[in-house]
This record gives structure tokens, C-alpha cells and sequence, in this order.
């Protein structure tokens, strides 16, 4: 069959309808961006949502970024040809025609659980996408695609790759239940993948400006590359070394990738020290960067750069020294073990593990406990990993093609078969030391006579136990949360245990405080828990930021809102069933374990109140002089899921999470005011330090709840702060979902700068700006430039998040003389 409509034919599937392009530039357009809207009738909320502010919308980007070009997808199913299967509209400038061309876009009714995504996929490879431009495809949906068998044999996964290969961003927008397609979608095409339930509707128009300044912030890097990076230009190359680790605060790096940005210039800086004589100074880097900062991975690189880096470790016994700081637990051992390697040959040339390193491992491994050796012992685990793998291999095979074809067999587990394993690290490096714990790992037999005992240098002849004369070696068990609560289940007996031998540790209880509450431990064990949650010397010894402590709390208070009888929602899977059910119904709770359940929340939350106290006042660094903090909580920040963060699980959205930022920086501030923008003027909180960081917070919500969607930069309140009755001012923090630069068309950017070069001149020259992208939409490297724009030596962007962004900050006021002097103090 074949239908025609605008001068153009799609033929095979009926329902297919192509409209032209309308376009009133020629102009090679910066962005081109496809928005995709399935209008079945579990998505009729989305469709009318766009189609009452579309108009409106359009205008606004395309007079924010010039040039733009936007393309709108509708479709049903199959089973809508009589109404429409697929309609398009090329890509247009013209914002009318696209709100025409959406309201003659019916809602259609949908058949199965799957809808046509896979045929939107197809199709929108015949846009007239143009080469140069930034583009993008947004596909909003809540069902799976349907599978290759099914209607016309399209396949998703053969459908993507054209995307992939064109370098087409893909977004999943997820309105429905956690479907897997759109987050596959979303990483193959390294774009973003959001949750979008049905509420947030009205957040639509947001979505619409977030990723088309996002598109045009990648056009803009990608036409505005950043100059070479010139290391014999670098005045201090052990400040420049120390602002490179900083950034790996946000996101270590993936080091065995060979083009790694940040991998490459720390060798290119280790190499210059090296060859200046000042190689000591990155073994004390790498020990700052493992008890300073709280880095795991990028001190073990620098240990093994070190090491591979002549006039590094020229003194063999002085780096074991500051290898055995490095490596406090036998995990970390393991990992530098595993990066020599599999690091590039760049870095390792023979990718194995240098002599230094072995004699710093033999020093650092005998000063393990059979505890901590026994609690890291990976060698089983792996083994079961790559048992697990080869099952799953076999049975792939056996399957045949057909039966893959017709239902998708579950990839096998990846398996790292270059990882080191402590039985492996024993074997390689030929570890004698401590003998017993070594022979346990080895599996070796228990000797058969009290002389070889003696000769095995396991002890002294008394020692030998006759008992254990030829029995397999191995290490205890140790009594840890984990393997007790693997073998005895999240019992009350089992934590009550723990908690009486001391073998619960502060972290592991702060993480599993609801198991504690559903388990049902009694008031003494509760008292217990709580009396270390509110005790200052162990909340200060944890070295915790107020961070981990709100978000046991947002978990700990959820338990109360939450119904006490186990009910099972009513969802779907991906094949459009619903799930089995094979556990028991749990037991509806008496009224006494109700009452119970209810004083242990009570008690934590009272603690945990405690202890966020405690954090703020000791755990936050202090940011001198007056800071004003400018917190962004417009709709794109609403709808975000706090995709980049890695400390604040239980935050719902980006905005919680840069409140909550925000009012942690004002209050390790020594001045300073914390200002929430969005739409309209903008509310200046109102921050009481004798009040808990909670009930701050919660007002702060309040606040943010009743502001509305859109994103005005508050420009006005800044031209205020020129006024000489307003305090000077030593900082400005921006935290938001999209960098503000020279070249960026954010609403506000350049009227920002413009305020930003006024300020200086007028008020203060040392003024500083920091600028926290919570979405990780610009720059990829703190203090690395690479979005087009020539940054202020005074200014600092950070993309991403990390609970650790207060301590970079605090280490960036410092002054570089202080920095890298705290490094230097550095001694073993």
C-alpha cells in the first residue's frame, strides 16, 4: 500500500504521513531537534499540554537561539491506521505551522501494551537532518516497543545504530513505569534519560528550552574547540596537578580509556615534575588525595604514575611509606594491582606491575589483619561471577538462533578477567607475609607434622594443632553486617546481634536505618542506635557531610507516611503482562509492632536532627567573607531527577537537591544570602542558624513550591547589589541545570556577565563566581573550559554533582599558595 501526502510517499505501512519542511532561513541551522509524542491514550495529558503552549514556546527559543529548527513526531500504533499510524513534520522555523501541524494531530486510541517506537525510529532517519548542526531526537512514551517478530519485523536495536553512528542524541523521556528501552536508548546515544511521570505535565515547555540550550551548548563546543593544552606554558605544574585531581572529586575518570582527558594531562604534569626534581610531590598528592579528599581510585593512578615515572620513586623505601598510606584497606592494594594491569600502554608499558610497586605491596600487605584480608578476599566471589557467565554463555548458545529471535536471551554478566584477586595478587607478587593468612588465601593444606609447621613459618612447634593435620587452610568468616545478614536474614535477632558486638559500623548503620525500623529491633537496641547517631566525637569521626544525614532522614520519615501492610502495585512489564507474584502476602503488623514501629522513627529522626547539627557546625568547610547564593528552582530543575547525584539518593528532583546545596553553603558561610529564582521576583530566604538544617530546608520547599515554572535570571536583585549601601560582596554561587557563559543564550547569560565585568570593576576585582551545573550540561573538567567560552581566572564552572563539591570550593579559596603548601606538609 502506499499513501501520498505533501508531495511525499511512504509506502509498506499504512498510516505513514511525511510533512514538508517549512523554513524561512537557508542558513545552516545550529540545532535541529525532533520531539516525538506517542498520543495513545495513556499520553493524552502530554499531547495537550503541547499543544497549548507550543506557539508560545517555539517563539521563545527560536528568538534565544537563531536559527533553530524543530521537528514534531505523533503517532499511535498499528492498529490506528484509519486514523494515523505516524505523522511529521519536518523540520520548521516557523512557529505557527508547527502549532498548526500539532492540532490537526488527533489523540488516537492505541491497541497492546506496546506502541510503535521502533517505527518513530525508522522513520525520523528521513528528516532532513543537516551535517554540522548539533541534533536530537526526544521521544516521549510510557511502553515498550514492539518486538522484531510483531506487525513488520522492525528491530529498535538495528534502528538506533544509525543514530549512533551520526552522532544523534537520543532522549527517553519515561512517562510511565521505569521502562528499560528508554534508558537503553537514551546511553547508547550518550544522551540523557529522564522520568516524567503524568503530573508533571505542565513542566513540558521547560523540557522543550532544557535540552534545545543543551543541543546548543554541544554545537557551540564542538565550533569553538578549546586551545591546546600547552604544558610547558603551565606556571605551577603542582597547582595545575592539584586542580586536575580536584576535578576528579565530580566524576573520576574511566582510566583505562587511552584518550581520557584528564588521564593524559596528569601524565603530562607528573612527567615535567619528575624532570624538574620535584616527583616526591605526587606521592603526596596521592596521599592527600586519599585522607583529604576522600578519592579512591585517582590515588591509586597517581601511585602507579609514580611508580612507572623515573625521579618518582627514586627512594624505594620511602614510597612503600607513602604507598601504605595510600593503601589503607587490601581493596585498594587490589586496585592498583589491577591498574597496572590494564592501564594503557601509555602509562604501563609492559602492563605489569612494577618492582617498586611489588616491594611496596610486600611491606603494606603484612600489616593486614586476617579480618581485613578475609573481608576483601574477592577471589570466590569472582569465580562464582565468571561460573555465573559461562552458564549464561551456554545456555545462549543452546537457545539457537530462532528461540532468540523470538524472545531476547539476557546478555551474560560482563566479566573482568584482567581484575586482580587476592589469591592472584599473593601468586604474582610471591607474598610470604603474614605466612598463615597467606597460606589460608593459597588454599593450602594444614601441615601434617609440628616440623613443617615450623618449616612453613606458621609458628612454633606447641602450636601446631593435630586436629587440622591436612585439612584445606582457610581464612574466618568474618562477623561482618554483610555476611551475617546474608546468612541469618534482616532479622531483629540478627541486627541486635551486630549492634551488641559492635560489628554494625557507623556508615552501614546510617545506610540501613529503615531495615532497622522494619525489622523490628527492640527499644534498648534503639536507644543504642540512636545514642551513636547523636554522638558528636563518632558523627565528627565519620567525616560526613550533613548530606548523608538528611538523606537517611528523608528515608527514615517516609517509613511513617508509608502503609504497614505490604501492597503490591498494580503495574505492567515490559511484555505487557503483569508480574508474577510468588511470595507470600506479609502479615498485617499487630497494633503493638505499629507502635513500636513508630517510637524507633520518632527516636531516628530525632538523632538524625541531632546529627545534621553536628555535620554543619564540623564537617563543613568555612567559606570566608560575604557569599550570595543564587539557587535556581524553575521547572527544568522540578522535573530532573537528580540524574548526576551520587550522595543524595532519597532527594526527589534537582531543585531539592541545589536548595539543600545552597543552604549548606550559606551556612558554613560566614555572610551571605541565599536567594531562590525561577519565574517572576525573586524570594530571598530567610536562613535562621539556630533552627536545624531540616526545618530550614522544609521552609525552603515551601517557598519553592509556590514559585512558578518558567526561568528569569534574577538580574534586577544583582544590579541592586551595586549599590554601595549593600555589603561587598567575595562570592557568587549559581546553582542551576544549565551553565551561564559569554557565548551561552540562556535567558539572563550574557546580561550576567555583563553584571558580573560591572561588579568587578566597580566593587570588588577579586570578586568570585562559581558556577555549579547540577544537570552536567557544560564542561566535563572543573577548571578545563571546553564550551567556547574564555573563562575569568576568577571564575570557576562545575558540571555534574558530588556530595564532595563544598570541600573543592573551600579548596579553591584557599589561594594557590595555600593549596599546594598543605600538600608539601605531606609526610611519612
Amino acid at each position: 500500500m502506499s499513501l501520498t501526502y505533501n508531495g511525499r510517499t511512504a509506502s509498506g505501512i499504512p498510516g505513514i504521513f511525511h510533512d514538508k519542511a517549512t523554513l524561512h532561513s537557508k542558513a545552516a541551522p545550529p540545532v535541529q531537534i525532533c520531539f516525538s509524542f506517542d498520543t495513545t491514550g495513556s499520553m493524552t495529558a502530554c499531547i495537550n499540554e503541547v499543544r497549548k503552549q507550543l506557539t508560545t514556546l517555539v517563539k521563545s527559543l527560536l528568538d534565544s537561539i537563531p536559527g533553530l529548527q524543530i521537528s514534531i513526531l505523533a503517532h499511535g500504533d498499528y492498529c490506528d491506521e484509519n486514523t494515523y499510524t505516524l505523522r511529521v513534520k519536518d523540520f520548521s522555523d516557523d512557529a505557527d505551522a508547527l502549532k498548526k501541524y500539532i492540532d490537526a494531530c488527533h489523540n488516537t486510541a492505541g491497541g497492546d501494551a506496546p506502541e510503535c517506537y521502533e517505527l518513530v525510529l525508522r522513520e525520523c532517519k528521513k528528516l532532513s537532518w543537516k551535517k554540522g548542526a548539533a541534533q536530537a531526537l526526544v521521544i516521549f512514551g510510557d511502553a515498550d516497543p514492539h518486538g522484531v517478530n510483531d506487525y513488520y519485523g522492525i528491530n529498535w536495536e538495528e534502528e538506533i545504530k544509525w543514530y549512533v553512528d551520526r552522532n544523534v542524541h537520543v532522549y527517553g523521556v519515561d512517562c510511565g513505569y521505569n521502562v528499560r528501552f528508554y534508558k537503553e536508548i537514551s546511553t547508547l546515544t550518550n544522551a540523557l534519560v529522564l522520568k516524567f511521570n503524568h503530573s508533571q505535565m505542565q513542566l513540558i515547555p521547560e523540557l522543550f528550552s532544557e535540552l534545545c540550550f543543551r543541543e546548543q551548548q554541544a554545537w557551540a563546543t564542538k565550533n569553538n574547540p578549546p586551545p591546546e593544552w600547552d604544558i610547558v606554558a603551565i606556571k605551577d605544574p603542582k597547582l595545575a596537578l592539584m586542580n586536575v585531581c580536584g576535578s576528579c572529586l565530580f566524576q573520576e575518570p574511566q582510566w583505562r580509556e587511552a584518550k581520557s582527558v584528564t588521564m593524559t594531562r596528569m601524565v603530562q604534569l607528573v612527567k615535567r615534575l619528575a624532570k624538574e626534581g620535584q616527583g616526591e610531590f605526587v606521592c603526596k598528592l596521592a596521599v592527600y588525595a586519599r585522607l583529604n579528599l576522600y578519592l579512591r581510585t585517582t590515588p591509586s593512578f597517581l601511585m602507579v604514575l609514580a611508580a612507572t615515572t623515573p625521579g618518582c620513586h627514586d627512594d624505594s623505601a620511602k614510597f612503600s611509606k607513602y604507598f601504605q598510606k595510600v593503601c589503607k584497606l587490601p581493596s585498594d592494594v587490589l586496585a592498583i594491582a589491577t591498574m597496572c594491569k590494564t592501564l594503557p600502554t601509555e602509562v604501563v608499558a609492559n602492563q605489569t606491575i612494577p618492582a617498586v610497586i611489588r616491594r611496596a605491596i610486600h611491606a603494606t600487605f603484612a600489616t593486614y589483619t586476617e579480618f581485613s584480608l578475609a573481608k576483601y578476599d574477592n577471589t570466590n566471589a569472582e569465580k562464582r561471577k565468571r561460573m555465573k557467565a559461562s552458564k549464561a554463555m551456554a545456555k545462549d548458545d543452546a537457545a539457537g538462533d530462532n528461540q532468540r529471535t523470538k524472545k531476547k536471551v539476557v546478555a551474560p554478566p560482563t566479566i573482568d578477567r584482567d581484575k586482580v584477586t587476592l589469591k592472584g595478587l599473593v601468586r604474582t607478587c610471591h607474598i610470604a607475609q603474614p605466612a598463615n593468612a597467606v597460606c589460608c588465601i593459597l588454599g593450602k593444606r594444614y601441615p601434617s607434622s609440628a616440623e613443617d609447621f615450623v618449616k612453613a613459618g606458621l609458628g612454633e612447634a606447641k602450636d601446631w594443632d593435630e586436629s587440622r593435620a591436612d585439612k584445606r587452610m582457610k581464612l574466618p568468616v568474618p562477623e561482618t553486617w554483610e555476611t551475617q545478614i546474608s546468612q541469618k536474614g534482616s532479622t531483629a535477632e540478627a541486627w541486635q546481634t551486630l549492634i551488641e558486638h559492635k560489628k554494625l559500623p557507623f556508615m552501614a548503620m546510617l545506610r540501613n536505618l529503615s531495615n532497622l525500623v522494619k525489622s523490628g529491633i527492640s527499644r534498648k537496641h534503639v536507644k543504642m542506635i540512636a545514642g551513636r547517631l547523636s554522638d558528636e566525637q563518632q558523627v565528627v569521626n565519620s567525616m560526613q557531610f550533613p548530606f548523608a544525614f538528611l538523606s537517611a532522614y528523608l528515608v527514615v520519615d517516609q517509613l511513617s507516611k508509608t502503609p504497614t501492610v505490604n501492597v503490591q502495585q498494580d503495574r505492567v512489564t515490559r511484555t505487557g503482562r503483569k508480574p508474577k507474584i510468588n511470595q507470600k502476602p506479609k502479615k498485617e503488623p499487630t497494633d503493638e509492632q505499629i507502635v513500636e514501629r513508630e517510637h524507633a522513627i520518632e527516636v531516628y529522626r530525632n538523632a538524625l536532627d541531632t546529627a545534621i547539627k553536628i555535620s554543619a557546625v564540623n564537617a563543613l568547610p568555612c567559606l570566608r567573607g560575604n557569599n550570595l547564593v543564587l539557587v535556581d528552582v524553575s521547572g527544568s530543575m522540578k522535573y530532573n531527577q537528580c540524574v548526576t547525584s551520587k550522595g543524595i539518593q532519597s532527594l526527589r528532583t534537582t531543585a531539592d537537591q541545589a536548595m539543600l546545596l545552597g543552604l549548606l553553603i550559606n551556612y558554613c558561610s560566614e555572610d551571605g544570602k541565599l536567594v531562590l529564582f525561577s519565574e517572576g521576583k525573586p524570594n530571598v530566604v530567610e536562613v535562621v542558624n539556630e533552627d536545624s538544617v531540616l526545618k530550614n530546608y522544609n521552609s525552603m520547599q515551601q517557598t519553592a513550591g509556590t514559585m512558578g515554572f518558567g526561568t528569569e535570571f534574577p538580574v534586577d536583585f544583582l544590579e541592586e547589589q551595586l549599590d554601595t549601601k549593600h555589603g561587598v560582596l567575595d562570592s557568587v554561587v549559581l546553582i542551576s541545570d544549565m551553565v551561564i557563559g559569554l557565548k551561552r543564550t540562556h535567558p539572563g547569560g550574557s546580561k550576567f556577565q555583563q553584571w558580573l565585568a560591572q561588579y568587578r570593576s566597580k566593587r570588588n576585582e577579586k570578586l568570585r563566581f562559581v558556577c555549579l551545573d547540577l544537570f552536567g550540561s557544560g564542561v566535563r573538567q572543573a577548571g578545563v573550559d571546553d564550551t567556547g567560552d574564555k573563562m575569568d581566572e576568577r571564575d570557576i564552572i562545575i558540571s555534574g554533582y558530588s556530595d564532595s563539591v563544598l570541600r573543592f570550593i573551600a579548596l579553591t579559596e584557599a589561594g594557590p599558595g595555600a593549596q599546594v603548601q598543605e600538600v608539601e606538609n605531606v609526610s611519612v
